[in-house]
């Protein structure tokens, strides 16, 4: 007699249900991580992109068989690399002017050829980043759109951010900005592409990944063009984003997993549960539905 499907179902949900806490976790945890890195704490901005990481990893390991996701995976994992470093070099090595410096950095001393050498390194990580979120793009989304418009905004806008990301590293305002913009010109759309299909938990994340890149959009052009004297504003709009996202981790965590129902076989056969029923027909059924019962 075929099994019943309810437990296997359960466990894919699951499963599911596990793999979005764990990427709404990381990503919170990379948005601590950059806020503390603004107001420069690194004793709270180390460890936070210490646990994003480590959280990457974990999605890498899980997805490791899944050739649609493992390549965007590294990719980011590559990118959370290459800024954790670049937030080490500013806040361990490099003297700051910003409006905000909570914890008086650098920590440790000034030292402008380890900031060189640190900053270099970043720039390299970032590129290999882009080019295996590129080629993640070229080999897999593709694929999708038409089928899963979202994922692949959602992997271009990753790409782009690397991009923009690596224009802020070298000092190049103009292509910082354009790129920027574009970028967060497809946030915007990822949010109207969540609302048109009613996905509730994707219009909290999209909402808290646009704030976010707004705050650092904020932080990049301060730098560029207020000699880095609107941090505060950055910190204000950082704040909307962590209450989007801690919002939607919380509904995460109540959620319970949707269960299907277990499959029942046709009135005439059973009154009560299949289990029960098949008893009955075993012991008390007429010969006729003892032989349905064997055929089974």
């Amino acid at each position: 007699m075929p099994a019943l499907p309810r437990g296997k179902d359960s466990r894919k949900d699951a499963s599911i249900a596990t793999v979005k806490l764990i990427e709404n976790t990381q990503l919170f945890t990379w948005m601590v991580k950059d806020f503390f890195w603004l107001v420069l704490v690194p004793y709270i901005s180390i460890p936070a992109g210490l646990a994003a990481m480590w959280l990457q990893i974990v999605m890498i390991r899980r997805d490791q068989a899944n050739p649609s996701r493992i390549l965007n995976y590294v990719g980011l994992f590559l990118w959370i690399a290459g800024n954790f470093i670049w937030m080490i070099a500013e806040t361990l090595y490099d003297r700051s002017d910003a409006d905000i410096n909570m914890a008086g950095t650098p920590i440790l001393k000034q030292d402008s050829n380890l900031y060189s050498r640190l900053t270099s390194t970043t720039g390299i990580i970032f590129l290999i980043s882009m080019l295996v979120l590129f080629l993640d793009i070229c080999l897999t989304s593709f694929k999708l759109y038409g089928k899963s418009n979202i994922i692949v905004s959602e992997r271009f806008l990753s790409t782009l951010w690397v991009a923009k990301d690596i224009c802020w590293l070298h000092s190049q305002p103009t292509g910082a900005v354009t790129i920027g913009t574009i970028a967060l010109a497809i946030g915007l759309y990822c949010i109207g592409v969540a609302i048109a299909v009613g996905d509730i938990r994707g219009v909290f994340l999209a909402c808290g990944t646009e704030i976010w890149l707004l705050a650092m959009f904020i932080w990049m052009c301060g730098e560029f063009y207020t000699n880095d004297s609107i941090r505060w504003l950055s910190a204000v709009v950082f704040t909307f984003g962590f209450v989007v996202l801690i919002a939607n981790l919380l509904g995460l965590n109540c959620e319970k997993v949707p269960r299907r129902p277990p499959t029942r076989l046709p009135r005439d056969k059973f009154t009560t549960s299949p289990r029960l029923d098949r008893n009955r027909v075993a012991v008390q059924g007429t010969q006729s539905e003892r032989k349905t019962l064997l055929s089974e």
